[in-house]
């Protein structure tokens, strides 16, 4: 251990060509979607491999502005927590060692190490970034060039109610002043081609382009907090090829939003922008949720 840090795990060159770890899995999902849920239900009630970083953030620095951004956030919390480390304010944790190792990263072959350095070569593992819903070829590209039987979940939560629980969400973390409404507002004005509000039959069919459709699980959030979770979770671990214990819905809301519902005008104006999500879902995949039908029978 070197200034209370402790070294890297280490792999010869040959060692890491005789792993396999081809049972990777990402999310192309979007924020708000479910995403901190599922992966304390995988790294806690199933046998996949679970690292404790959930979001890896790799493959969405796709330009150099996103990556500044990406990079710098980074960066901050490692030099906050290496500065904890040293004052003896806390210890070092698995997790410390991955955000050390993942503030490192330089390279798509970093990327891979993270994990085969970390999981057993037959585990399913993956990353669950919400971002990489608006991944390019290119990166869905260098994904497969590291992963090639890489699998894809992709999750769709009712598009009105997701972009409110977003605008809550970043109020919050961001402690801006501005209402719900008003960045509700900005995200669907269409003179802001920098923030538009992304479709689900644009991410699949970006996905299915790259990864064949039996390797892409689609369902909705809806069903991770239904009646019928555990009939859901079932066919996502049949999916992943792992083994999966039946939970309580509500056992992990640790990041689920509290906030006002959202009023039925603006309710409205959404689900006629998002029509698109709404009816390719409807057309595409079976037991469409309650509040989806809701949406389409009275707004469209």
């Amino acid at each position: 251990m070197q200034n209370g840090i402790c070294p890297r795990p280490c792999l010869t060159a040959s060692e890491t060509e005789c792993l396999a770890h081809e049972n990777y899995f990402s999310y192309i999902s979007l924020a708000r979607a479910g995403s901190s849920w599922l992966h304390a239900y995988l790294k806690n009630h199933t046998t996949a491999q679970m690292t404790a970083t959930k979001e890896i953030n790799w493959f969405n620095r796709r330009n150099p502005k996103q990556r500044q951004r990406i990079d710098a956030r980074i960066r901050a919390r490692w030099e906050a927590t290496q500065q904890q480390l040293l004052n003896g304010e806390i210890e070092m944790t698995p997790g410390i060692l991955e955000y050390r190792d993942r503030f490192e990263m330089r390279t798509d072959a970093d990327y891979k190490r993270f994990f085969t350095s970390r999981v057993e070569p037959d585990a399913v593992f993956g990353d669950i970034t919400p971002s990489y819903g608006r991944l390019s070829q290119i990166e869905f590209g260098r994904m497969l060039a590291l992963f090639p039987e890489t699998k894809l979940i992709f999750l769709m939560r009712n598009p009105a109610e997701q972009l409110w629980s977003r605008a809550a969400h970043q109020i919050k973390n961001k402690s801006l002043t501005v209402t719900m409404e008003q960045i509700v507002g900005q995200w669907m004005a269409p003179c802001i081609p920098s923030n538009p509000i992304p479709f689900a039959p644009e991410i699949y069919e970006n996905a299915v382009q790259s990864v064949p459709p039996e390797r892409i699980f689609r369902h909705f959030t809806e069903h991770m907090f239904s009646e019928n979770a555990d009939e859901m979770l079932q066919e996502l671990c049949g999916f992943l090829g792992i083994i999966g214990k039946p939970v309580a819905k509500h056992e992990f809301t640790r990041n689920r939003g509290r906030y006002p519902p959202l009023p039925e005008e603006l309710r409205k104006s959404i689900v006629q922008r998002t029509a698109k999500s709404y009816l390719w879902a409807e057309k595409t995949i079976s037991n469409l949720p309650d509040n989806w039908r809701r949406d389409i029978e009275l707004y469209l």
